[in-house]
């Protein structure tokens, strides 16, 4: 995972390089278009998206490949068919661009999460 000190995503984006840059943008964009409502933050060094205070959404640009964090072991067990082609741990998704986390499992990650936090 990228170190950085950035305290706002915009300050994490200036020091990525343009493939990494365009990767988180994306994927910012497409979260905020989803819980227009979230707030964004840095959290343990990673681009971070948070309803009612609690993490949902987590970004991670790695030299290879991306992580993305739900937040959740539950919501990663619930997807385990559908995330069968990714590699994954209990707590995050590693993807590349030749195969990304599609719009539409994307929102499935995010609403589960955010079901959850909404108990």
């Amino acid at each position: 995972m990228i170190k950085s000190k950035a305290k706002t995503i915009d300050d994490f984006l200036a020091n990525l390089d343009q493939n990494q840059r365009q990767f988180v943008q994306s994927y910012r964009e497409k979260i905020m278009a989803l819980v227009p409502e979230a707030t964004e933050c840095i959290h343990f060094s990673t681009p971070t998206f948070k309803y009612e205070g609690k993490a949902f959404a987590g970004l991670a640009p790695l030299k290879e490949k991306f992580s993305y964090y739900p937040y959740s072991t539950s919501v990663i067990s619930q997807f385990k068919n559908e995330l069968s082609d990714f590699e994954t741990s209990p707590k995050v998704i590693h993807f590349s661009h030749g195969q990304p986390i599609s719009d539409e499992l994307l929102q499935k990650l995010i609403f589960a999460r955010i079901m959850e936090i909404e108990g």
